[in-house]
């Protein structure tokens, strides 16, 4: 087995080695059995599972555009201001901002 930790493997302070290392971020991920992303301790008050069931429930329109922005309108008004704030402090976490981390998601 091999263990890959990008923040690790890439030196963060050498921009060639690290365009060279996101150049093969495909066949990293895609060669991947198992990918695991750390997001920082959780408190209570994140309500992790709350937000996991906003995903699916997104996840569950499909892809269609219409679908989604339908859901927006419709399904939030379900959810409460606490889960919805929820919901904006994970996708404010420090992963969501890095620079390739929307290459690491499709892939």
């Amino acid at each position: 087995r091999i263990l890959w930790i990008d923040s690790v493997c890439i030196n963060q302070q050498d921009k060639s080695e690290e365009r060279i290392q996101i150049g093969m971020m495909d066949q990293i991920y895609s060669r991947a059995n198992k990918v695991h992303v750390w997001l920082g301790e959780a408190a209570p008050s994140d309500r992790i599972k709350r937000v996991f069931e906003f995903f699916r429930e997104i996840a569950r329109s499909g892809r269609d555009e219409n679908k989604i922005f339908s859901w927006k309108i419709n399904e939030t008004k379900s959810w409460d201001k606490a889960s919805l704030n929820s919901v904006d402090r994970f996708l404010s976490k420090p992963w969501f901002v890095r620079r390739w981390i929307l290459q690491e998601v499709i892939l």
